[in-house]
């Protein structure tokens, strides 16, 4: 019993651990013109982890601000995870144009546009509210 105890303790630590570490990840400072991309990219990968969708939105936008297309990805999961389809829907198809061939991706895509709301050409073309 001692054995398993200390094994359950052992994980417990390493799950603390990781969480902590992912949170002083989340909070890393960016230098403004020393590999930016590479410090957001650490940070958008955290905040997803954490679960912090709200700073992954912001995050993922600085990096498309440096011109980083990950960060269309990494904002559609979290307006994807927040419920926001159509957003999720805009940002996964502004991505595929630069990583056309990545089969989660697409899947994300897809999944996204199923749970969006119909259009209004959809709902026309149905003839009633869908």
């Amino acid at each position: 019993i001692a054995d398993q105890a200390l094994r359950q303790i052992q994980v417990i630590c390493r799950v603390v651990l990781a969480r902590a570490a992912l949170e002083r990840c989340a909070e890393a400072p960016v230098i403004e013109g020393i590999v930016p991309q590479l410090a957001l990219r650490t940070r958008v990968d955290a905040q997803l982890r954490l679960g912090n969708y709200e700073r992954l939105r912001e995050e993922s936008e600085r990096l498309i601000r440096y011109g980083d297309e990950f960060g269309y990805l990494a904002r559609g999961i979290a307006h994807h995870l927040t419920e926001d389809y159509l957003s999720a829907v805009a940002d996964y198809r502004e991505a595929i144009k630069h990583f056309p061939d990545d089969p989660t991706l697409l899947d994300n895509l897809a999944r996204a546009e199923v749970a969006a709301p119909p259009s209004e050409s959809v709902k026309k073309l149905l003839g009633k509210d869908v």
